[in-house]
């Protein structure tokens, strides 16, 4: 059953709250993770845990573009088109790249979000799924993923 420890696999031990958007807080990288559990199954959260670049969703691709000036970008791609290249890079700035000022532009079938079975022991793992499985993007989160007993 979901609990303190699955909490703290995802705010502490794992850092996801550093890329995923739980409620109203977190961060804007990875795909929004408020109701994945009403989304996703354990098996397929299990193998996103553990191998992030096997299916990486179609919003979230990762994109490499150099400048003609040896000024490397990498980051999550917003847009592309013929003449732009936007993307959000690791620290959640934005950067819109005219593609006359990029020496290469590259699609990696690779994600930005590291296999956690390096990071997490096989408890904290289940733990965190666990967490993850609860979230089914009901009312009533705080910022930090608590239940707010205040929300009716």
């Amino acid at each position: 059953m979901e609990g303190a420890s699955g909490r703290e696999a995802f705010y502490q031990k794992g850092s996801c709250q550093a890329c995923h958007a739980v409620g109203m807080g977190g961060g804007r990288l990875g795909p929004d993770l408020t109701a994945v559990g009403a989304r996703l199954s354990l098996d397929h959260m299990r193998e996103s845990l553990i191998e992030p670049s096997k299916q990486i969703p179609y919003s979230h691709r990762t994109v490499r573009a150099t400048r003609r000036d040896g000024r490397a970008y990498e980051g999550v791609l917003l847009n592309e088109d013929g003449y732009t290249v936007h993307l959000m890079d690791r620290q959640e700035n934005i950067h819109s790249l005219s593609k006359t000022d990029l020496q290469k532009v590259g699609h990696p079938q690779q994600s930005l979000m590291p296999a956690y079975n390096d990071l997490l022991g096989p408890k904290d793992t289940d733990d965190l799924l666990a967490h993850l499985y609860s979230l089914t993007g009901l009312k009533g989160l705080t910022a930090s993923g608590e239940k707010d007993d205040q929300t009716p």
